[in-house]
């Protein structure tokens, strides 16, 4: 049963994947910033190779988000929405 005012909206999943990559985003800027203040040489690897592994994880996250968003319908934007 829905409610009568519930507003249409994207699906559960996709507004998940979107916080996700919003997340890993913040995660991959505070690891590259981190790399000037490692300690060490294997503190600055163990950071640059974080950073990359976030970079490859948005990329692969946004690339599913895209061919999900494809062939799903996108909702209507309400109607008190200027054209």
């Amino acid at each position: 049963m829905t409610s009568p005012c519930r507003v249409p909206g994207y699906a559960g999943a996709m507004q998940a994947m979107h916080w996700a990559t919003v997340a890993l985003l913040i995660g991959a800027y505070v690891a590259v910033w981190s790399i000037k203040d490692g300690a060490s040489d294997a503190t600055t690897a163990g950071l640059a190779m974080l950073h990359r592994s976030f970079g490859l994880t948005i990329l692969g996250l946004t690339a599913f988000r895209f061919a999900w968003r494809q062939r799903t319908p996108v909702p209507q934007l309400p109607a008190d929405v200027p054209r």
